[in-house]
C-alpha cells in the first residue's frame, strides 16, 4: 500500500534496501504512477486488503514502518517521507525502544 503512494522510482529504490521476499510485495504493487491519498486512506486500504479492522490494520501499517525505519538507510526513509502529505509523519514516529506510540483516534473509514 505504502509503494502506491510514492513516485518515480522511490518504491524500488526502497525494495532495494530489503530481503527480496519482502521487496515482492512493493514491486508488484507498483504501478509507476503516485495514487494521491490520506493516511485515513492508507489504514483503510491496509484494513481492505489484510481483511481485519481499522484497529488492527493502523496497528499493523505502524509496526512494519517501524520495521522498516530500523533496516532501510536514514536517507531512504526520509525520501519516502518527503513524498508524503504531513499527515503520514505521525506514522513515522517511534519512540526509542521500539514502542509506537498512541495513536490519537482511530482513522475514519473511507468511503
Amino acid at each position: 500500500t505504502l509503494g502506491e503512494r510514492l513516485a518515480g522510482g522511490e518504491a524500488k529504490d526502497l525494495a532495494s534496501q530489503l530481503p527480496q521476499e519482502l521487496a515482492l510485495y512493493l514491486e508488484r504493487a507498483h504501478t509507476g504512477i503516485q495514487q494521491s491519498f490520506s493516511l485515513d486512506e492508507f489504514f483503510w486500504r491496509v484494513s481492505q486488503r489484510e481483511g481485519v479492522d481499522l484497529t488492527e490494520s493502523t496497528y499493523h501499517a505502524r509496526v512494519v514502518i517501524a520495521l522498516l525505519s530500523e533496516v532501510v538507510t536514514l536517507g531512504e526513509i526520509e525520501n519516502i517521507k518527503s513524498q508524503l502529505p504531513k499527515d503520514f509523519a505521525k506514522l513515522f514516529d517511534v519512540e526509542n525502544e521500539g514502542n509506537l506510540p498512541e495513536v490519537d483516534e482511530l482513522p475514519k473509514s473511507v468511503e
